[in-house]
């Protein structure tokens, strides 16, 4: 091969490089030592320099280029340059081969590539059908919730409207009803009859007139609070002569609080549930007990029905109280119902509020037998009932502010 002929070139020239210099130091040597011709004798000091000239030219001047060591290790590195470039063209060739016996190999493989084209393709074709596919349905899938969502939107807002035309109605009838002369007469109409021509004992049928009885009071919550009240502090109790009712007891307190009206309703709420059960309506709180209290006429058995309902609205909570009262040895029936609405306060709308109680007592007229009841008892019962109301008032006054403070101290701390 090429670089077999190259390689002997180069030794070749380097042996005859080699023999040109041995040849011209030894012709050197041979002149300086065999001339004929006779000669003069010379003196010690111009032999002495004749013998070191002749030394100088006798002396072979070796370089790095000439040096053997340096000509050994270059003509290693060649050999293993060579050698690489050997093995690299031996791997070159047996991948020629190997294409070469590929190419004589027959039809049969590349049918077969042919074959593995086809497939290839096939597959592509279905796998951009599928591609299409999916992406139509996904286009009809999203046109679909597109639409849905448009038809939602169009819902909500009718929705809105016809609320907003409800509110107005609400505050309409509302502030139609808060006036006094609208109510008029009302209680003829939403009131209950008269119990004495029931059985007293039978409590069930009781409680159940008096859960239609609140439903009915939640109608007077707007009307039965004096609107130039100032909100602060306060507590007072009247008694006057109703034209319906007769003698009747009111007590009017008012409670501000520096917490919203959803704290408050709890806070209040909170306190009604405890002692109460769960009624058959949604926030509802019903208790029925019998209890035996003494008085100047002996001791009276009384059964009591108490029975609570609290309504949330947008800008207040309404919280309705009824209890009825028998005391079946004297055939008398006492009404307690009480109203309490917790609005907004004007200076702190968003952790201030305004909780206003109005309580009535009195003995429900029993019509023919009316002139046959016990004044003494009736007077007896008014008073107990009184100072148990006062004495509930002022206690629910005072954990009201105390709970509200509570939550007044713990806002800053959690970051409100």
């Amino acid at each position: 091969m090429s670089f077999l002929v190259a390689e002997a070139d180069e030794m070749a020239t380097l042996e005859e490089a080699l023999a040109f210099i041995d040849t011209w130091e030894g012709g050197n040597a041979s002149d300086s030592g065999s001339s004929g011709a006779p000669s003069r004798p010379r003196s010690d000091a111009t032999q002495r320099r004749t013998g070191a000239s002749n030394n100088k030219k006798k002396k072979r001047v070796r370089s790095a280029a000439s040096s053997s060591t340096v000509l050994q290790r270059r003509q290693k590195a060649e050999k293993l340059r060579l050698r690489d470039q050997a093995a690299e063209l031996e791997e070159q060739l047996e991948q020629l081969q190997c294409m070469n016996g590929v190419l004589h190999s027959g039809v049969f493989d590349a049918e077969a590539i042919v074959a593995r084209a086809v497939d290839n393709a096939t597959q592509s074709d279905a796998l951009r059908q599928h591609r299409k596919t999916r992406r139509a349905m996904l286009y009809s899938h999203a046109m679909m919730q597109y639409q849905g969502r448009r038809q939602a939107e169009r819902m909500n807002r009718k929705l809105k409207a016809t609320l907003a035309n409800q509110e107005k109605v609400n505050d309409a009838l509302r502030g139609l009803l808060q006036k006094r002369s609208t109510l008029d007469g009302i209680d003829l109409v939403l009131g209950d009859q008269p119990l004495v021509e029931r059985p007293l004992i039978d409590m069930d049928l009781s409680m159940a007139q008096l859960e239609q009885r609140v439903e009915n009071l939640y109608l007077h919550a707007g009307s039965v609070f004096p609107s130039d009240q100032l909100p602060s502090i306060s507590s007072h109790t009247t008694i006057k002569q109703d034209a319906v009712r007769g003698k009747t007891m009111e007590m009017v307190t008012i409670t501000p609080m520096a917490c919203s009206i959803e704290d408050a309703g709890h806070i209040v709420w909170g306190s009604i549930e405890a002692i109460r059960d769960r009624g058959s309506r949604p926030n509802s709180l019903e208790k029925k007990y019998v209890t035996t209290v003494p008085s100047r006429k002996g001791d009276l058995e009384l059964k009591k029905l108490n029975y609570v309902r609290k309504f949330e609205e947008a800008d207040r909570v309404v919280i309705v109280w009824g209890d009825l009262i028998l005391v079946p040895h004297h055939r008398l029936q006492f009404r307690v119902q009480s109203w309490m609405a917790i609005t907004r306060s004007e200076a702190d709308p968003l952790q201030g509020c305004v909780a206003r109680s109005f309580l009535q007592i009195f003995a429900e007229p029993q019509g023919d037998l009316e002139r046959q009841r016990d004044e003494e008892v009736v007077a007896a019962l008014f008073a107990m009932l009184g100072d148990i109301f006062r004495q509930h008032f002022q206690a629910e006054q005072n954990m009201m502010l105390r709970e509200a403070g509570m939550i007044g101290r713990t806002l800053p701390i959690m970051g409100y």
